[in-house]
């Protein structure tokens, strides 16, 4: 493309028209025409067809300025009018029918005129929109006028005022063509600056490329390139043609690219949109399930694939999500009102429950086995009850079934320790022993009654004395036994657990009770492998301290506080197991002193 589009002034041919001045032109009515004007005089029938005119009465000029031009001609008696030139005198025309005044004043006049043409045209030159051109059209225009003029006047002042002018107007034109190359220069790097943005868009495209805001930033620099055009000087036809071809090509390549861009967001879109009207069309299929929890998870799914699948372009995207949470609002709306009426059925089996656990927990502490049977069979009532209950709320089952398990483990743990103190194979095998043992012993007093050696005699009764230490040994045992099986069911009812630090804490004490190293004794326990021991004794300390706990002690009708030394639940379990003996004892002590 070619700089097609140039500025008014270099399309604009400025003819130079010699603009008369105001006395010229008042004056030309009465004047001949240049066409009509012969150096020689017309013919006597010329006159006789038409009248002289006379010229205007208002020149413009000045009296003094015209009587001084005046003095270089004269008019001779037929008319002639004549000008003095050089040494000689040249005629330049003839006024017939009018008097020599008149004629002189009128060739004087036109001299006058011939001189403001070369003032306006000395005051043009000064002007600072002047062009070649018209300096040119104009100094030829004053040459041929000035060559021989048909005027009265100093013919050589004005002829040399008018080689000053050719001069002047040959000075001012080199200024111009300085000028218009200073211009041009500055023309060519104001659009070669517009260029050179548009190819920095160009290379700048990718990815992450804002194509409408580029393509507003091409628009303006466009809208800059053709601003240029008409308003600054025109550029060589080469420089505009070039310039040109390199802002086309940075465009063409952004328009290029942006309509691959288009294609692909285009082949986005569609794809975008087939996924999701097909996500709809399995959202609007299981909308109206009432499998609340396999269909939440699948609508979580579904809305998964929805954010994966893309844009459809805004006006396709608002349309499909509104189908898509029409039909997802369809299923949560109602599944929440089937939350809403099973909490508000929740709610008042929980306050059922609630009430059964107020008559549980009244039956416990129980004080023996038969208390516990009969807290047993009330408990088993309460249980059918509860159960036909049916669901509360999920927040609040842990809590009232833990209450309700708390009492049941009260009543087991009574009923476990009454079971294991009446357990007939132990019984069996404590009565066999012990009628053996009695047997022995009433043979040894049979043998030693008889018995008449001394030595004998001591000899049996130190038999006697061994199987008597034996049995009261063995009942020890048993005794030891039979509280560690109630310990360990305690333990267990209470659901007591230990860790290694307690486990660890325990033995340290013991350590010290014996003056040991607790490293060291932890270490021997270990190898011995006694440590399974410690941790049941460690189990059997915290499930009495917990039972202890959970029972209320009176006396005479009056309940004791053994805060002091069943401490509280809260405190630090890792101290329990140390404490858990000493505890149980000082409350056996408070005990007996009271019921003293």
């Amino acid at each position: 493309m070619a700089d097609e589009n140039i500025t008014a002034s270099e399309n604009t041919t400025e003819t130079n028209e010699q603009a008369a001045t105001p006395a010229t032109q008042a004056s030309k009515p009465a004047v001949p025409s240049p066409a009509a004007m012969k150096p020689h005089a017309p013919s006597p029938a010329a006159f006789a067809k038409k009248a002289p005119q006379r010229p205007a009465t208002s020149t413009g000029f000045s009296e003094a300025d015209i009587k001084a031009t005046e003095a270089f001609g004269r008019v001779a008696d037929d008319g002639t009018v004549f000008v003095k030139e050089g040494e000689g005198e040249r005629e330049v025309g003839q006024f017939p029918d009018a008097s020599k005044e008149e004629a002189l004043a009128l060739y004087a006049r036109r001299y006058l005129d011939l001189k403001a043409k070369l003032d306006l045209f000395a005051n043009r030159l000064k002007s600072s929109n002047v062009k070649n051109r018209e300096i040119d059209e104009s100094i030829k225009t004053l040459s041929a006028e000035i060559e021989q003029p048909a005027v009265v006047g100093d013919i050589e002042a004005l002829k040399s005022q008018f080689e000053a002018l050719k001069e002047a107007g040959a000075a001012k034109k080199a200024e111009l063509s300085e000028a218009h190359k200073a211009a041009v220069a500055k023309a060519l790097a104001e659009r070669t600056a517009i260029v050179e943005k548009a190819e920095a868009l160009a290379n700048s495209l990718g990815d992450n490329t804002n194509w409408r805001s580029t393509a507003d930033k091409f628009r303006s620099l466009f809208q800059q390139w053709q601003d240029h055009q008409h308003n600054s000087v025109r550029l060589d036809k080469a420089d505009a043609d070039a310039l040109w071809s390199r802002f086309s090509s940075a465009r063409t390549t952004f328009n290029s690219a942006r309509r691959k861009w288009a294609q692909g967001r285009d082949e986005e879109r569609s794809n975008a949109k087939a996924a999701k009207e097909a996500i709809i069309a399995e959202a609007e299929e299981i909308k109206d399930s009432t499998a609340w929890v396999e269909t939440s998870r699948k609508f979580n799914e579904l809305m998964d694939r929805w954010k994966k699948a893309g844009r459809a372009g805004r006006r396709d995207d608002d349309a499909l999500w509104a189908r898509f949470r029409a039909a997802a609002d369809t299923f949560f709306n109602a599944r929440q009102a089937d939350r809403e009426q099973i909490s508000s059925s929740e709610k008042e089996n929980l306050a059922k429950k609630e009430e059964l656990l107020t008559k549980a927990e009244a039956l416990v502490p129980v004080k023996d086995e038969k208390a516990a049977k009969q807290a047993r069979q009330a408990l088993a009532a309460i249980q059918e009850e509860w159960d036909q209950i049916g669901y509360v709320p999920r927040d609040d089952m842990h809590r009232i079934e833990s209450r309700l398990d708390a009492v049941d483990k009260q009543i087991k743990a009574v009923e476990d320790a009454a079971w294991k103190q009446s357990d007939p194979e132990a019984d069996a095998r404590k009565s066999s022993f012990e009628e053996q043992l009695n047997a022995q012993l009433a043979e040894l007093d049979a043998q030693i009654a008889a018995e008449s050696n001394p030595k004998k005699k001591a000899k049996l009764e130190a038999e006697k004395a061994t199987k008597e230490q034996k049995a009261e040994a063995e009942e020890t045992v048993e005794k030891e036994l039979r509280d560690q099986m109630v310990l360990d069911v305690l333990a267990e009812t209470m659901d007591v657990k230990v860790s290694q630090g307690e486990v660890f804490n325990f033995l340290a004490s013991i350590a010290q009770q014996y003056g040991m190293d607790p490293n060291a004794f932890i270490q021997a326990i270990i190898r011995n492998g006694q440590i399974g021991s410690a941790v049941q004794e460690v189990g059997r300390s915290k499930g009495l301290l917990s039972g202890m706990r959970a029972v209320t002690f009176k006396s005479e009708g009056e309940t004791l506080d053994l805060s002091a030394f069943l401490g509280s639940a809260a405190e630090d379990e890792e101290s329990e197991s140390v404490e858990a003996a000493s505890a149980a004892a000082a409350v056996a002590d408070e005990l007996a002193s009271d019921e003293k």
